[in-house]
């Protein structure tokens, strides 16, 4: 990715866009452009909590160049196909995020802030991958199949939750309280007070959970289940205000998974 970032054509017309594809596929990535942009030495009026927007006060050159200065550009580099399953993951529900919010119409929500809040909301679990990829499998291999179990076995092998220590990482970074909240509550928006934080914590709860068997290696995941299964497993999680129903979540999860692997294709992930 720091390569695709070196060989960047500061003179092309498309500079811009293309800086801010490659900072919107990366986690790490937006996570120090954002933290820049929300630091005392930008000093913003309001919170930034989109991408497009922390480049704009940044700016695209400057953006590269701290990306590429740092020594810790990335939270971990996907080495096999368990490790980019992560990768897959995290962009999958970013995207799925910012569909959910623009199918939904008018509802105060930002589709942009939606997806950086999917692209983040398992940063935890990159902090415990840096922490020991072995403790990680061990999570993972556990015999768990709700959220509730995923969050139990990582505070019986990590002593924390990754929901729990994503929220205490974004603090800090300095990333913004509405980032924090949809990072800490995404498996339970309902702890979060009404208002357009526990909604964003809501829409990725919903992309989280439609997106994560397509993560794993070789599993289709939702796009390939009866709409049926649609039903019964992810509609109790939509939200009337979503304005979805099973075949519309079905399209979009297969939509989301074609757009997903075209991206890390182009990206060679």
């Amino acid at each position: 990715m720091i390569a695709r970032l070196v060989e960047l054509d500061r003179a092309s017309r498309g500079y811009s866009d293309e800086v801010e594809e490659l900072v919107a596929s990366d986690p790490s990535f937006a996570i120090h452009i954002v933290a820049a942009a929300n630091s005392a030495a930008s000093s913003p009026a309001s919170p930034i909590c989109t991408i497009g927007s922390a480049l704009a006060r940044v700016g695209s050159s400057a953006a590269v160049e701290m990306l590429i200065s740092t020594g810790i550009t990335r939270v971990f580099v996907p080495r096999d196909e368990w490790e980019r399953s992560l990768w897959r993951h995290s962009i999958q529900v970013a995207i799925a995020a910012r569909e959910i919010t623009i199918r939904a119409g008018d509802t105060g929500l930002d589709a942009n802030e939606a997806y950086l809040g999917g692209l983040l909301h398992d940063v935890g679990r990159l902090v415990m991958f840096q922490e020991s990829s072995d403790l990680l499998h061990e999570v993972d291999d556990a015999p768990w199949d709700s959220p509730e179990g995923l969050l139990a076995t990582e505070e019986s092998v990590y002593g924390i939750d990754h929901a729990a220590l994503g929220a205490v990482a974004a603090k800090g970074w300095g990333l913004p309280g509405r980032l924090v909240g949809v990072i800490e509550h995404h498996h339970d928006p309902s702890a979060l007070l009404p208002g357009t934080v526990s909604r964003l914590a809501e829409v990725v709860r919903l992309a989280d959970a439609a997106m994560f068997p397509s993560a794993m290696a070789d599993h289709i995941g939702y796009a390939g289940a009866a709409i049926d299964t649609v039903e019964d497993n992810l509609m109790p999680l939509v939200s009337g205000w979503m304005r979805l129903d099973a075949v519309e979540l079905h399209d979009l999860i297969t939509e989301t998974t074609l757009r997903a692997d075209s991206i890390g294709s182009r990206l060679g992930v």
